[in-house]
């Protein structure tokens, strides 16, 4: 949607009350009227990461979890 920040908030916050309204109306049993033909299911795949990504995201998390504080952490 092509609308201002603003209105979006307005719109979404709208959209709950609906969504409470008719919850509180008409129960949370509905049927699912919405079907989308022709997607397939995703196979879900565990492998591990390559040596190297797994270095790379220790290297951050050594680097933004370190011990210390900075003085502006706190000025919000």
């Amino acid at each position: 949607m092509n609308v201002t920040t603003e209105l979006a908030v307005d719109i979404t916050k709208a959209c709950c009350v609906l969504h409470n309204y008719i919850r509180e109306k008409n129960g949370i049993n509905f049927q699912d009227t919405l079907s989308i033909d022709g997607l397939e299911d995703v196979n879900t795949t565990y492998d591990r990461g390559t040596r190297s990504a797994n270095d790379m995201r220790n290297t951050f998390a050594d680097y933004f979890s370190s011990v210390g504080a900075v003085p502006w952490q706190h000025d919000i």
